[in-house]
């Protein structure tokens, strides 16, 4: 699972995001930095390119929310508010993609109602 991102529940939206993640991560080699393990097993990961990104704030996962294609989910686990200035800056690229109308944001914010 993509750390501190919430996708679209619109299937025409999460399309857009699948292809997205798509185009960033195929035939590359990236290095995924654990976040956390939940008890199952599963593991919240940021995605990075060794060969670009100089730390988190320059993560696939940060330009999934920059494109908006994703979202920083409103409740958060006690794990992910440990993480501070990441959503911090992740929170930015989101209200930035809003105002430009970028992905799910294309109609406005969908998050007032």
């Amino acid at each position: 699972v993509l750390s501190l991102l919430q996708f679209p529940t619109s299937p025409d939206y999460l399309d857009d995001a699948v292809a997205f993640l798509g185009d960033q991560t195929f035939d590359r080699q990236l290095v995924a930095n654990v976040d956390h393990i939940e008890p199952e097993g599963t593991l919240h990961v940021t995605l990075l390119d060794p060969s670009v990104s100089k730390s988190l704030d320059q993560s696939i996962n940060a330009d999934v929310v920059r494109e908006g294609f994703a979202m920083v989910p409103r409740k958060l686990k006690a794990w992910e508010r440990a993480s501070t200035e990441t959503l911090e800056h992740l929170r930015e690229l989101e209200t930035e993609a809003k105002a430009d109308r970028l992905g799910m944001w294309e109609y406005g914010d969908l998050t007032e109602d």
